[in-house]
């Protein structure tokens, strides 16, 4: 548990992998080894742990991470919630499934298109962002910018590319072009990045769904009323 070593870690490396074959030393059923592996491993290189269920059940990421320069860790559910939102030894975040999509859509890079740049019927529709926005109730004060890109970042959950996206480093919403189709998929995406940046939420969580089903209402709301 002291050790720091070069030599400890690709030693621990190895015998993490043999946890699930039931063929690890010893030490490695201890969970607090466990731990303390992945967190010299974490700061020697890039490595990311993954439960098998994960591997099996994501393998675009995998690949993708792999072309990316990480060695695939293996790893115990148990020590999986261990490890979850913690920090190696020199204190940056243990990448495992979500910290690697964070550190993907980090590193992302969209081409912007400006509405200049549209087609007439892309405009018309693009036109209309401040009345989708009035009638979502008003631009929450985090968006700074609501953006369209040409290209987006892959949703590995869904193995599709995203049609639109929060991003909140930059305070803006990012909206494929593919949305400006039809004023359909344009408005429904941006209704739904506009709750995401109100409330913080992620997708898939009940809290998101709840405010989805809140949003709805309101938005009928509205109609009706006028």
């Amino acid at each position: 548990m002291a050790s720091q070593s070069e030599e400890v870690a690709e030693s621990l490396a190895k015998d993490l992998t043999n946890i699930n074959k039931g063929t690890a030393r010893d030490e490695l059923t201890w969970i607090d080894v466990q731990e303390h592996s992945v967190k010299i491993l974490n700061q020697q290189g890039k490595y990311l742990f993954v439960t098998s269920f994960e591997a099996m059940q994501l393998p675009d990421m995998i690949d993708q991470a792999k072309n990316s320069g990480h060695e695939i860790i293996t790893i115990p559910e148990n020590l999986k919630y261990k490890i979850q939102g913690s920090t190696d030894l020199s204190g940056n975040p243990i990448v495992d499934i979500g910290q690697f999509v964070s550190n993907y859509n980090d590193s992302f890079d969209f081409n912007f298109l400006e509405p200049e740049k549209l087609t007439p019927k892309e405009k018309e529709i693009y036109d209309l962002t401040p009345k989708i926005i009035d009638i979502f109730g008003g631009q929450p004060k985090k968006v700074k910018s609501i953006k369209i890109s040409t290209t987006m970042r892959k949703d590995f959950f869904a193995d599709v590319m995203t049609l639109g996206c929060w991003a909140e480093k930059t305070n803006s919403i990012v909206l494929s072009r593919k949305t400006l189709k039809s004023l359909q998929d344009y408005s429904g995406t941006l209704i739904h990045e506009l709750v995401h940046a109100k409330t913080g939420y992620d997708d898939v969580t009940r809290a998101f769904e709840s405010e989805l089903t809140v949003t709805i209402g309101k938005l009928c709301g509205n109609l009706l009323t006028k």
